[in-house]
């Protein structure tokens, strides 16, 4: 999993929710028909656990592709990548095109 991929979360275990500027627990019903794009992966996010007693790190960070206002901090464990994000080349090309030339057709293997 990785920034861009769009994921479904399976596990809303001791997940935590920004919504509209509000740091909300929100529960797993809520949180099931909906897709977010991975933001980030590997940090120490907020997190609670169901009954706020303990405090565990969430290392992903989330946003709902339809509701811009609902970032979401969960585990990379409980998420599922439904379609992942276009790979980058992995190196740089630098590329000179000659005056005249119109077209150009770049092809990149992996």
């Amino acid at each position: 999993m990785k920034a861009g991929d769009i994921v479904a979360v399976d596990d809303r275990s001791w997940s935590v929710s920004v919504i509209n500027g509000s740091l909300e627990h929100v529960d797993g019903n809520s949180l099931s028909a909906r897709c977010f794009r991975v933001l980030g992966t590997g940090g120490e996010y907020p997190t609670r656990d169901h009954d706020d007693r303990a405090i565990k790190r969430n290392d992903t960070m989330l946003i709902d592709e339809n509701d811009s206002g609902h970032v979401l901090f969960t585990r990379q464990a409980f998420c599922r990548v439904v379609t992942p994000s276009p790979s980058a080349p992995r190196d740089t090309v630098d590329l000179t095109i000659p005056p005249g030339v119109t077209t150009v057709k770049l092809h990149f293997e992996r």
